[in-house]
């Protein structure tokens, strides 16, 4: 007497779909072929290095412009809590402590770099992506020199008064009154901009 068995074929699992490559990816396939080749023509090697780093560039500014876009929809406005000259203001502390979450969820990093021209400090904001694109603004400011104010401390109020300015400017954020635990009010998106127009931000 025989005995029969049954074998279960198991269906022929298909292979996931390939991605495809993407531009930079592709462009640097072609430029590794051509350094590969012992004939290759060094100026069309050139060409193609310079092709190769301008779709790179391309395509780090859409990764920001995108992520930019995102992050302005979570950026809060900034609650004045100093006491100033003219009223109660956003410290610089208070805009990084507010805007360093967003900034982070998005691969967003803010600096500065600053220059003295004679009596004015120019003061440069840079947001830079991870991606690798950046964004600046500046603007120059005459020294502080009200209170009798010494010319390293007139350099440090222009500076801290400067980025506080630049970096409202640079995330297109604005300030307001305390709301005292209140979730404040979401202001508008704008598309990224290079403008050194400051308006009323910070105030």
């Amino acid at each position: 007497m025989s005995e029969s068995s049954q074998v279960m074929v198991q269906p022929a699992t298909q292979p996931a779909p390939a991605q495809p490559a993407s531009e930079a990816t592709q462009m640097l396939a072609v430029i590794e072929r051509v350094a590969a080749n012992p004939e290759a023509d060094i100026d069309k090697l050139e060409r193609l290095l310079d092709m190769q780093e301008r779709v790179m560039n391309r395509n780090a500014e859409q990764a920001f412009n995108a992520a930019l876009a995102q992050m302005q929809n979570e950026l809060p406005t900034v609650a004045e809590t100093a006491e100033g000259h003219n009223g109660k203001y956003a410290p610089l502390e208070k805009i990084n402590e507010t805007v360093r979450p967003a900034l982070q969820k998005h691969g967003f990093a803010v600096t500065f770099r600053t220059k003295q021209q004679n009596n004015a400090v120019e003061i440069i904001a840079v947001l830079s992506h991870r991606e690798g694109h950046h964004e600046e603004t500046s603007l120059i400011l005459p020294l502080d020199t009200s209170g009798k104010k010494n010319t390293v401390q007139a350099i440090g109020s222009t500076v801290s008064y400067g980025k506080r300015y630049a970096l409202c400017a640079l995330l297109n954020i604005s300030t307001g009154e305390d709301t005292d635990g209140a979730p404040p009010q979401t202001p508008t998106a704008y598309p990224p901009s290079k403008s050194n127009s400051f308006a009323t931000q910070c105030e």
